[in-house]
């Protein structure tokens, strides 16, 4: 016999002796076995979630075993669809890491290359003479300009929180921005 078919009887006959103890009145008794049934649907559910969707015995749909009793089909629907949920979560933190790797993997390869125009950045170089011709610049998100009366170089971050990048902007302050933006770091405080 399946499994989750034995769960979901094992649930249906607990939830059976439960309303006849309910009938001849040993109410604590039926509700001690109504926790039982709704654990061991608890865990039917949840099996389920767990189980790759190929080899699912009834996957999102309430055993027919279940259907007549509401507080059986709330509960496998309500656990079945949290860890769904979890799931779908955790497959997209997992996703949003992967593609972070990547990034940084990439972003490595090319400053390795000097290749700053395959992440669309100026070079080092470049970015050194827009600023120190006075030129305002927006990369990723921040937002550079040199201010020549105080000799600092300004940025904003992503975030619009300012702050001071460094003094003069050199070939190195400007590469050393470069490879942390390229690798998707940010400078300054997140709100």
């Amino acid at each position: 016999m399946n499994e989750s078919f034995e769960m979901a009887l094992s649930a249906r006959l607990l939830w059976m002796q439960k309303r006849c103890l309910e009938f001849i009145g040993f109410t604590q008794e039926a509700e001690r076995i109504q926790d039982s049934a709704l654990n061991l649907v608890c865990e039917l559910a949840s099996n389920e979630a767990h189980t790759v969707e190929k080899f699912q015995h009834y996957g999102a749909l309430v055993p027919q075993l279940l259907t007549d009793a509401p507080e059986l089909c709330q509960e496998y629907e309500s656990t079945y669809q949290s860890w769904m949920a979890d799931f779908a979560e955790w497959e997209a933190e997992e996703d949003a890491r992967r593609r972070e790797r990547e990034r940084e993997v990439r972003a490595q390869d090319c400053i390795a290359r000097e290749a700053w125009e395959e992440l669309d950045l100026p070079t080092p170089a470049e970015l050194s003479a827009l600023l120190l011709a006075g030129e305002s610049i927006r990369i990723e998100g921040h937002f550079l300009q040199y201010d020549s009366t105080d000799g600092c170089t300004w940025m904003d971050n992503p975030y619009g929180v300012p702050g001071a990048l460094g003094g003069l902007p050199t070939p190195k302050l400007a590469r050393d921005f470069l490879v942390r933006v390229a690798k998707g770091g940010m400078f300054g405080p997140e709100p």
